[in-house]
């Protein structure tokens, strides 16, 4: 609580898909991760940012629309951070997401939060 900036990283909505993504431990589950994520919005005095990293091949669906509808009930979001992978993955079958991903959800995200809350 005491730090003055916090980056939240939001892959997915979809449990099953935030499995797939970002391979949690088998006893985590997202929901008490999202609940834990808004407690915390409301109390920390810092700036809070977010990160959600999109993956070529993947069907987000309304993906997009659930992740900003969920950081646009934060109580605090500075910024929102649309990224794809530039490092070496862990996994070989993740490549970065091509424009007709990037796009969409810039397009969402800008929406919900506000286009100078995004990049």
């Amino acid at each position: 609580m005491e730090a003055d900036l916090v980056s939240l990283k939001l892959d997915a909505i979809r449990e099953d898909l935030w499995r797939m993504i970002n391979r949690p431990h088998k006893d985590l589950r997202l929901k008490a991760v999202l609940e834990g994520i808004e407690r915390f919005s409301e109390e920390f005095k810092g700036a809070i940012i977010s990160e959600t990293m999109l993956i070529d091949g993947i069907d987000y669906g309304d993906e997009f629309k659930e992740i900003v509808e969920f950081l646009g009930n934060l109580k605090r979001l500075d910024k929102a951070y649309i990224a794809i992978p530039t490092r070496l993955p862990a996994e070989e079958w993740v490549r970065p997401a091509k424009e007709e991903t990037i796009n969409p959800a810039f397009q969402a995200f800008s929406e919900k939060l506000g286009a100078g809350r995004v990049e």
